[in-house]
């Protein structure tokens, strides 16, 4: 009927390009797995943003110092 010639080979050469194929596609999903996690901790993993902010109680904050100047400014 309709079948595809293959080029004759052995079963063992086919075994070894297989494998080798296979060790290549190995490599490959690993790589992308530790691009991913490398993304998913880009995305999801803790910001500077996300950090909870202790206050000092010896900081003046810039709200404080921008409403009450401690000496007025008289231009010369």
């Amino acid at each position: 009927m309709n079948e595809v010639a293959l080029p004759t080979m052995d079963a063992q050469q086919l075994i070894e390009q297989l494998l080798a194929v296979n060790a290549g596609q190995k490599r490959e999903i690993e790589n992308l797995k530790s691009q991913l996690d490398w993304f998913k901790r880009q995305l999801f993993g803790q910001k500077s943003e996300k950090r909870l902010v202790i206050e000092n109680p010896d900081q003046i904050s810039l709200a404080d110092i921008l409403a009450s100047p401690s000496e007025p400014t008289t231009p010369v």
